[in-house]
């Protein structure tokens, strides 16, 4: 049959190639996305080989499941049966809003599962081929995924805790303070237990100023949130209220991407309110090794405070 739209255009994503070359593509396009982040290419390989592992190994897991019938996948892990029910973490991925995948942090689940957890580790459509909006409905529906699941995963309802790092932080701090993402899919903030952040960009405003001596992501800032008036309603900053989710929120005070302050101001407004907000600035870390390290098991502060903090706010 003749074609009569002409040549297909190129992808715009590695994420466009079938298999195998979008693996190679996506191994390229993640080492040019992290540019001067040696630190994440330095730490990143055995804390892949550790996920890599433990998925081929571990029994009890769903992967590339699709909250969205036309969206990207999520992986779920979760612990054998116990005397009672499991807490469960959502855990997104960062990455700039451009860049990296779930199975690059498999390892958050060699390392809580055992401990009695249930993870879950959500895709999301990366810019270019999405803007914020996507990507955080798509997350959204991996929450409502999740909850809609806890009895198959023999998890809690009262102990379901969103996490994420960097970008990821910061679209899962808008899902878990703005109602108006999980509400299409039934569901609402009040259902979290709790939110961890790491290393997050909760005021994108002040994010931009921030950045404005680096071109490129001042750009990236625009394009995937639409231009700058988008700024304000997309920070989460912005969606503080009373009756938040409790929260953690972790930062390197070396972090030579997203100051700590970013941290520092979204648990003063929580606080202002009276929403629950413990932070933690670590003086020796920065950006990637904040979460890399822990998870090629060379620093266990994150896991201790997350887990600490999950005992103190078992959820109603």
């Amino acid at each position: 049959m003749p074609n009569d739209q002409g040549p297909p255009s190129p992808p715009r994503h590695p994420n466009d190639l079938p298999h195998p070359a979008q693996e190679l593509a996506l191994a390229a396009w993640d080492l040019v996305a992290a540019g001067a982040d040696v630190a994440f290419h330095a730490r990143a390989p055995r804390a892949v080989l550790k996920g890599a592992l433990f998925a081929r190994e571990h029994p009890r897991s769903a992967r590339d499941v699709h909250p969205l019938p036309d969206g990207p996948g999520l992986d779920a892990f979760w612990p054998a049966p116990q005397a009672s029910l499991c807490p469960v973490l959502i855990f997104v991925h960062g990455g700039g809003w451009a860049h990296y995948r779930k199975e690059l942090y498999t390892a958050v689940a060699a390392h809580l599962v055992p401990q009695g957890w249930a993870v879950i580790l959500p895709d999301y459509t990366a810019y270019p081929r999405a803007t914020y909006r996507q990507m955080a409905d798509e997350i959204a529906a991996a929450v409502a995924w999740t909850v809609d699941r806890l009895p198959e995963l023999g998890a809690d309802p009262r102990r379901v805790y969103l996490a994420g790092h960097s970008a990821g932080a910061h679209l899962t701090a808008l899902i878990g303070l703005d109602k108006g993402w999980l509400a299409p899919h039934g569901h609402d903030p009040s259902e979290l237990a709790g939110y961890i952040g790491m290393s997050g960009v909760y005021d994108l405003m002040a994010a931009h100023v921030q950045w404005n001596h680096r071109r490129p992501a001042t750009e990236l800032l625009q394009r995937v949130f639409d231009g700058t008036d988008s700024l304000r309603t997309a920070s989460p900053l912005t969606h503080v209220h009373v009756g938040a989710p409790p929260a953690l929120l972790l930062h390197g005070a070396t972090d030579p991407y997203v100051p700590s302050n970013q941290a520092a101001s979204l648990c003063q407004t929580l606080r202002q309110v009276g929403a629950p907000c413990e932070l933690r600035i670590y003086p020796d870390v920065g950006h990637s090794d904040l979460i890399l390290d822990p998870l090629a098991g060379k620093d266990n502060r994150l896991w201790r405070d997350l887990l600490a903090f999950a005992e103190r706010h078992p959820g109603a």
